[in-house]
C-alpha cells in the first residue's frame, strides 16, 4: 500500500508538471466559444451534485481576486491523427470547439476571500461535459486541474489526505520579461515558489525564510477534494521586507 501511495503521488506531480509548462490559463485553443446560459449547447445544470468544494484564498491588497472554473467536452484523438472528435451527438467539432466559463463567487473579509465551487455542477450529457481546471487571469498557467485518481479512497497512506488541499502562490510585477500589455497574465508573473528564480531575483537567503510547506504547489486536484485553501504571496512586498531586516534597519522586524 505504501509503494502504490507513492506511486499515485508521483505520477500525479509529473502530471502537474507537463500541464503547467504547456497549459496557459486563459481559455482552450482557438477557434472556440464561451457558452452562455440559453445557448443551445449550453449543459444541463446538476440538481443533485455530488462533489462541493469549500474554496479560501487568502489575498495580499493590489492583486486581483479573480478565479473562474472551466468545463469542457470530453475529446478524444482519432487514431494517430490530430483530429479531436467528440461524443456521439454532440455537436462539438475541431473547427466549432465551445466551452463553459464561469466565476468562482467569493465574499471578502479583509484579505480573506472565501466561496464554494461544485466540480459536477453540469449534468456530463452527450457531450460528456466535466470540469476542467480552475484559472485566473493573473496566472500564466491554471491554478489546478481536475484529474480522476486511482486511489481506492481519500486517504492512501504516506500521511496525504486527498480531501484538502494547500496552494502557495509566489508573485511579482516586476518579473523577467513581463511585457506591458492589457492582459493581466502578461503583466504579472505567478509560480510555485521552486520556478520563481526562472522570473526574480532573490536576495541571498531569502529562499531559506520560506517554510518547506509554501514551497510547493500540488496543482491537480481529483474526486475526493472538499476543501481547498490558495495563498498568494507579494514578492514585491516581501523582498525588501527581507532586504531591510538583513541590513538590521531601524524599525525592521
Amino acid at each position: 500500500m505504501r509503494k502504490n501511495a507513492l506511486g499515485g503521488f508521483i505520477f500525479l506531480l509529473f502530471v502537474g508538471l507537463l500541464v503547467f509548462f504547456f497549459w496557459r490559463s486563459e481559455e482552450p485553443n482557438s477557434p472556440a466559444q464561451a457558452l452562455q446560459p440559453g445557448d443551445v449547447n449550453y449543459p444541463v445544470v446538476n440538481p443533485a451534485p455530488e462533489q462541493v468544494v469549500k474554496f479560501t484564498a487568502i489575498i495580499p491588497d493590489g492583486w486581483p481576486a479573480e478565479f473562474r472554473l472551466l468545463y469542457m467536452v470530453t475529446v478524444d484523438q482519432q487514431n494517430k491523427s490530430k483530429k479531436l472528435i467528440s461524443p456521439p451527438g454532440c455537436a462539438w467539432k475541431q473547427n466549432k470547439q465551445f466551452y463553459v466559463d464561469v466565476p468562482l463567487l467569493l465574499q471578502r473579509q479583509d484579505k480573506v476571500y472565501k466561496g464554494d465551487f461544485t466540480v459536477d455542477y453540469f449534468l456530463p450529457g452527450t457531450c460528456q461535459w466535466s470540469m476542467y481546471n480552475i484559472n485566473s487571469p493573473v496566472l500564466r498557467s491554471a491554478l489546478v486541474f481536475r484529474i480522476h485518481s486511482s486511489h481506492p479512497n481519500s486517504q492512501p497512506g504516506l500521511g496525504l489526505d486527498l480531501t484538502k488541499q494547500k496552494l502557495h502562490i509566489w508573485c511579482t510585477k516586476h518579473g523577467k520579461g513581463l511585457k506591458k500589455s492589457a492582459a493581466l497574465n502578461e503583466q504579472y508573473d505567478c509560480t510555485p515558489f521552486g520556478m520563481v528564480e526562472l522570473f526574480t531575483d532573490l536576495p541571498v537567503g531569502f529562499k531559506e525564510t520560506v517554510p518547506e510547506e509554501q514551497r510547493d504547489w500540488p496543482n491537480t486536484f481529483s474526486q475526493y477534494l472538499r476543501e481547498m485553501s490558495v495563498e498568494i504571496h507579494d514578492l514585491d512586498q516581501l523582498i525588501p521586507e527581507y532586504l531591510s531586516r538583513a541590513s538590521g534597519k531601524p524599525g525592521s522586524n
